[in-house]
This record gives structure tokens, sequence and C-alpha cells, in this order.
């Protein structure tokens, strides 16, 4: 038997509905309208406020939740969400307990009145699941009702089996696209990282710092999408909604973080609720009447 039948048999879902089924679901459900993924650091500012502010971007509409398990070396990060992952590990925060709370933050997705489907993905770095252990990370991700993973240093061309764990489970392992990639590399990315939907970075460096939508950006988010075929979701940077604008037609998906950390942060220095203004920050950034 081949390691990844092998792989499947553990793993597999049957005929039930698997993660990169859910991912999918979002992009055949809606062809024409600009997808909202959102990310935050699980446990901060600490978790009780973490899983409101979760809920909080159910409830605003966003489609996709990228929830990140906090460690002490987030080198694509900027330095707002490097100190969110400190805080979030100085207040208790560990992978199991993230888990759980996606597992209730789960439950709130898809019990909600009305609501749409919704995916979660973990973002994580490779140390904190090498950690855990691959196969017990994957099949307790699975467990509490996460979709698929993003790993920013977990790269293609190396003997790790976590993408193939993942794939065999029927998590997406979702590939990060950066701006010099040639086409050979993307097709070979993607071969190995089974995902509906590919992340473009819209440019080098690390997160937080807003990112300009040029013709030259556009250009290479156009190649992306010729190149994989899949739904392309494009995040670093994204703060405001003229930004959003400036991706409309060309992306399937937006994604957002940093801007949410300022807004946590701002929100309990003035006495506000955090989830609540994080919540009147994705409505306006997705350009909607936040009466309606």
């Amino acid at each position: 038997m081949s390691w990844h039948r092998f792989l499947r048999n553990k793993y597999g879902k049957g005929d039930s509905v698997t993660g990169i089924d859910r991912i999918r679901q979002i992009f055949q459900e809606n062809t024409t309208g600009l997808r909202c993924m959102t990310h935050a650091v699980g446990g901060w500012p600490d978790m009780e406020t973490s899983e409101a502010i979760l809920c909080a971007m159910i409830d605003a509409g966003a489609d996709i939740l990228e929830i990140q398990l906090p460690f002490s070396d987030p080198a694509a990060d900027g330095s707002m969400i490097v100190a969110a992952n400190h805080q979030a590990l100085a207040n208790g925060a560990t992978t199991k307990k993230i888990l759980a709370m996606i597992g209730r933050v789960r439950r709130h997705a898809d019990t909600r009145a009305g609501g749409g489907v919704t995916s979660i993905l973990v973002m994580s770095y490779l140390n904190p699941v090498l950690a855990y252990g691959e196969h017990a990370f994957v099949q307790d991700a699975s467990e509490v009702g996460v979709d698929g993973f993003i790993i920013p240093d977990c790269p293609p061309d190396e003997k790790d089996m976590l993408p193939e764990i993942s794939s065999a489970a029927g998590l997406a392992f979702v590939p990060l696209i950066a701006p010099d990639t040639d086409d050979a590399r993307m097709e070979m990315i993607c071969r190995r990282f089974i995902s509906p939907l590919v992340y473009a970075v819209l440019r080098y460096g690390v997160t937080g710092r807003k990112s300009v939508i040029d013709a030259g950006t556009k250009k290479y988010l156009e190649r992306i999408q010729r190149v994989t075929g899949r739904a392309l979701a494009a995040g670093f940077g994204i703060r405001e909604r003229d930004q959003v604008e400036a991706l409309q037609g060309v992306v399937d998906c937006f994604v957002a973080g940093s801007v949410f950390i300022s807004t946590v942060t701002d929100a309990i220095a003035s006495g506000k609720s955090p989830a609540e203004a994080v919540q009147k920050h994705i409505v306006a950034l997705q350009g909607q009447d936040q009466n309606g």
C-alpha cells in the first residue's frame, strides 16, 4: 500500500463534507462578489476576547477566518502581530487551547441564524506543528472543524509530509505565492499543496505596511490565476476600502489582518468593545451599510 493511500485510509472522511469541500463551496456560491478572509492571532489579547473577536468576524460577514497559532518567532509578520503573538503566549495560550476555542467558533459559525458557509484556516509556522506532532495536529484540527492550513515556512520541495497528511484528511494546504515566483515553480507548488484556494502575497517584507494595488500588482495577480486556475486570495497590507475596491474583479478574496490588531488596541485604549470595533471595520472594508 502506498504511503498516500495509507494516509487516506487513516484520515479519510468517506462521503462527509471535507474542509476542501467547504472552501470550494464558498467560491462556488458567489462567483461575482469579493470574498473576505480575516486574520487573527488566537488567544490575543486574551482567550475570552479572542473568541469574541472571531465570532464577531463571522457575524460581520467574513467568509474565511485565518486563525494564527501563537509562536515566539513569527518571521513573516510585522511588529504588531509579533507583539500579539508574544502577549498571547505570555497569557497562557497553547495549541490545544486554540484548537478547543476553534471548535466553539466553528459551532457558532454553523448554528447562527441565516448564516452562510464559513471556512476556518489555521495559520502556523512549522515549529508549533512539529512540537504537537503532525498526525495528531491534523487529526485534532479536523475534529474541531478546521478546513485547512497556511504554513508560510513549509517549503514545497522538502520531504516534510504535512501537506500529504493534510490532503489525506480532506484539509486544504493553501499555497503561498510571492511576486517573483515563476510559472514552473508555481505549478510545482500547487501540485503538492492541494487547495481550492491560492494565497498571493502582495509584496515583499512582513505584514502590516499598506500595500499599493497598481497595474504591476494586477498583472502579477492575473498571472497567478492563469497559471493555477484556482480561487485567488490576496493579502499583506490590506487596510482600507480603496484597496479592496482596487482588487475587485482581479482576485476572488481579500485578506486583512494587521489592521484588526490596531482596531482592537484602539478599542481597548478607549474602553470600547474590541469585538464590536472589529465587526464594524470588517463591514466598512466590504463597503456594506453598517446599519443594514
